[in-house]
């Protein structure tokens, strides 16, 4: 009976494995390239071929190295840009089953896995060649070492690789040291304070895998330490330019459209008000139960992946930059918490009629997020749920379009000109790059459209929601436009002919 309930999970695994692969690496072309892709895909390249690594330093280069990686073996494409960070996606599911499993039970690793292989934020962000589906793997698995390693201590080790690596994918892997700090001050007494004396208890294997974590990142990293780049006249590591680039950014802020308004600092409740219309509905409804549950049982494992949600949230959450991928670190959590809810819910319920019902109820939830899967099937990062009102409706609350569309935009307007014609476009890296051509950036005047002979402008539904006075979308709004191009539903890219 045992080993027929083992082949059980096993088969159920698989299954839910198969799923978020090919959700994952299905029609991995679809869409297009977003800006910030075309910036890694040449990133990579540049550090892999020409050692140039000044370009993009403000992000740490180990998911640069896989993207470039990934494009020299498959080509210069979507596919080919796109498929290791797909198959990265696909291990995280991995990971967090093993690390259910660990917590909790085979159930609820079961049940938390299938819930983040059909996650259509963190399927959309394991779709672009990106940072944030890497950074989120190494994530999961410095949690998983790390609990591994509180009963072998030779897992801290492991933990303290994977930590290194987080930091070397992007920045806020340094979360990671705040999360287990906070959980090991909790309940393995790491600072203890006793007759008026406060000491700090680290032993050896901590000891070793913090120094292991930094070592990972300088050794990912070399350049950031021992090359040195100029700065007002003054020679200094590239991390110091890497360092300042980003405070420098998170002072400035970043144009972002929320609720209406446009503004270039966010309000800290944004992230919860993008939490409740950008997942699922039943995922909406699976998250609330489990993050109830937990802070109803708080037991250890409970409490670890509230730190895991919350520590990174608050950060993100009253930074004044906030951008809607920084959140793809904190699914992991949040579906194995919902499967706990889920869960521990049924197994409350005494009457077999009212767990049945319960049972069935979660049953009706699964079968609800897989259809929404495949409806939204390949434009992921298009997704709001009903409450928004779908994607139209989210387009009222938050900047839509990443670049979804720009490259059908190109193909037109490249089939329309001669190659001595001007384009400008928003997002012009994204065109250039289709085109294989010059396009001007987006102007922010009348006259660089006439003195630069302009014959078309190609304007992006976030720029018309972030930079509506800008004269020349003004200019143009009176204007109709030659083609319009809809995914989703709903319009994203104007394509006009000025000359």
């Amino acid at each position: 009976m045992k080993d027929k309930s083992e082949f059980l999970v096993f088969m159920a695994f698989c299954a839910i494995i198969i799923a978020a692969s090919i959700v994952r690496l299905s029609s991995l072309d679809e869409p297009g390239f977003t800006c910030d892709e075309i910036t890694y895909v040449k990133a990579g390249i540049n550090y892999i071929l020409y050692s140039d690594f000044e370009y993009n330093v403000e992000h740490p280069p180990l998911a640069k190295y896989l993207i470039g990686l990934s494009v020299l073996v498959f080509g210069q494409t979507e596919f080919g840009a796109r498929s290791l960070i797909a198959v990265l996606g696909t291990l995280t599911c991995v990971v967090v089953f093993f690390l259910a499993r660990e917590l909790y039970d085979e159930y609820t690793a079961l049940f938390g896995s299938a819930l983040l292989a059909l996650s259509t934020y963190h399927i959309a962000h394991s779709r672009v060649a990106t940072l944030d589906a890497p950074l989120t793997f190494f994530y999961t698995l410095t949690i998983f070492f790390f609990w591994k390693g509180l009963k072998d201590r030779k897992y801290l080790w492991l933990s303290g690789i994977t930590l290194g690596l987080s930091i070397a994918t992007k920045y806020p892997g340094v979360y990671l040291y705040i999360i287990l700090a906070v959980y090991l001050i909790l309940f393995e007494r790491l600072i203890s304070y006793k007759n008026g004396v406060i000491s700090i208890n680290i032993n050896k294997d901590l000891l070793v895998a913090m120094f292991l974590s930094v070592g990972v990142f300088i050794l990912v990293a070399p350049f950031l330490f021992f090359q040195l780049t100029s700065a007002a006249d003054v020679s200094v590591p590239l991390i110091a330019k890497s360092i300042y680039r980003n405070l420098r950014h998170l002072q400035a802020g970043h144009s972002n459209y929320f609720m209406g308004e446009i503004t270039n600092a966010p309000p800290p409740w944004f992230y919860i008000v993008y939490l409740i219309y950008r997942p699922t509905i039943p995922m909406v409804i699976l998250f609330s139960l489990g993050i109830a549950y937990a802070l109803y049982r708080r037991s250890k494992p409970d409490i670890l992946l509230l730190l895991w949600i919350f520590i990174p949230l608050a950060c993100f959450s009253f930074s004044k930059v906030k951008l809607l991928h920084y959140l793809v670190p904190i699914f992991p959590p949040l579906c194995v918490l919902a499967a706990r809810g889920g869960a521990g819910i049924i197994s409350f319920l005494r009457s077999k009629i009212k767990r049945r019902i319960c049972l069935l109820a979660v049953l009706i939830l699964i079968v609800w997020q897989s259809l929404v899967v495949y409806s939204a099937h390949p434009y992921y990062l298009l997704y709001f749920n009903e409450l928004a009102g779908g994607t139209a409706g989210g387009a009222r609350y938050f900047t839509v379009g990443w670049g979804e569309g720009l490259r059908e935009a190109a193909y037109y307007v490249e089939s329309h000109t001669s190659p001595n014609d001007k384009i400008v476009s928003w997002y012009s890296h994204i065109v250039s790059f289709y085109c294989q051509r010059e396009v001007l950036p987006f102007p922010k005047s009348l006259e660089e459209i006439r003195n630069n002979n302009v014959k078309y402008a190609i304007v992006y539904l976030n720029q018309l929601q972030r930079y509506p006075n800008n004269p020349v979308i003004r200019y143009l709004s009176n204007l109709q436009p030659e083609k319009i191009i809809y995914l989703r539903g709903i319009p994203l890219v104007w394509i006009y002919k000025i000359s």
